[in-house]
């Protein structure tokens, strides 16, 4: 797909889970903390936008984290009729680093993949301050 069918599929798929919610553009903006014309530009499929609104959204409509970089990375070889709003969901909801080391049940590795970026490098900082703290302590 050319990247700019590649940004309508995306903001088509937005728009439409966001109609399912059945809540407005500026309604759902403000659930998720985002300015109202950067969704409207997601919808429109007028560019990628950053990560940070990217993840937002996916939360603010029950997708899986790094849905839309999964569809954008993938579109030179993607079927649109392959991607649905069940799609966009799969695997929506696992638990992120916080939740697993609070709880001990999984294994942190196998989740990494299903991390942001923003918490993937919020637990790399996270380990890094309290590695050096232990290091101070030892010494």
């Amino acid at each position: 797909m050319k990247d700019t069918e590649t940004l309508k599929l995306i903001g088509k798929l937005i728009q439409n889970a966001r109609m399912e919610l059945q809540t407005s553009q500026i309604a759902f903006a403000e659930q998720v903390s985002l300015n109202v014309q950067t969704l409207r530009t997601m919808e429109r499929g007028d560019r990628l936008v950053q990560d940070v609104a990217q993840a937002k959204v996916e939360k603010g409509l029950g997708w899986r984290t790094g849905s839309i970089a999964e569809i954008w990375a993938e579109r030179e070889d993607l079927v649109p009729e392959n991607v649905t709003l069940d799609e966009m969901r799969r695997g929506a909801g696992e638990a992120t680093f916080q939740e697993i080391e609070k709880n001990g049940s999984e294994s942190p590795v196998m989740k990494a993949s299903m991390l942001s970026d923003e918490e993937l490098l919020a637990e790399l900082s996270y380990r890094f301050r309290n590695y050096k703290v232990q290091l101070n302590a030892e010494s």
